[in-house]
């Protein structure tokens, strides 16, 4: 009498399907036509958001002193150069490549020389022991970071 058994034994057919199934993943591309034509606007966008953040500078930005809530000075961001001030004596401030810095002072903890340049608007570099306060303002005209309500 044949023995039953649960074992499955493949046969020609299944063979043949096998190979050509094999065959078909050796031969596949990484990429076909559909995805390149999916990708490539996809990552077109993508390179021209990210040259607009980083090569595109805010026209006509500048950068407001203000000592306590008196404004000593509105400087442009689009010249380089060194500046100081009569009410904010010991502090130096330098504009340069779009940004603004203060380069020394004469306060002890030194914070507003250890912020860095500040290059986008509503940035600020803050000095305490002077009352000094320096707020980079964006050359737009509608500049709404949220709109409630």
């Amino acid at each position: 009498p044949p023995m039953k058994t649960d074992m499955y034994i493949p046969v020609a057919a299944d063979l043949y399907l096998m190979k050509i199934r094999g065959s078909a993943m050796e031969n596949r591309k990484l990429f076909n036509k559909r995805d390149i034509l999916f990708l490539l606007p996809l990552l077109i966008l993508i390179i021209i958001f990210a040259a607009g953040r980083f090569f595109v500078n805010e026209e006509n930005g500048c950068a407001v002193i203000r000592c306590g809530v008196k404004v000593i000075d509105t400087i442009s961001l689009a010249k380089n150069g060194e500046y100081s001030y009569s009410e904010l004596e010991g502090m130096v401030f330098s504009v340069k490549d779009g940004g603004i810095a203060v380069t020394q002072s004469d306060c002890h903890d030194k914070i507003c020389v250890n912020t860095g340049r500040i290059y986008s608007g509503g940035e600020t570099i803050v000095c305490l022991p002077h009352k000094a306060v320096v707020t980079v303002e964006s050359g737009e005209k509608n500049n709404v970071d949220v709109v409630l309500g």
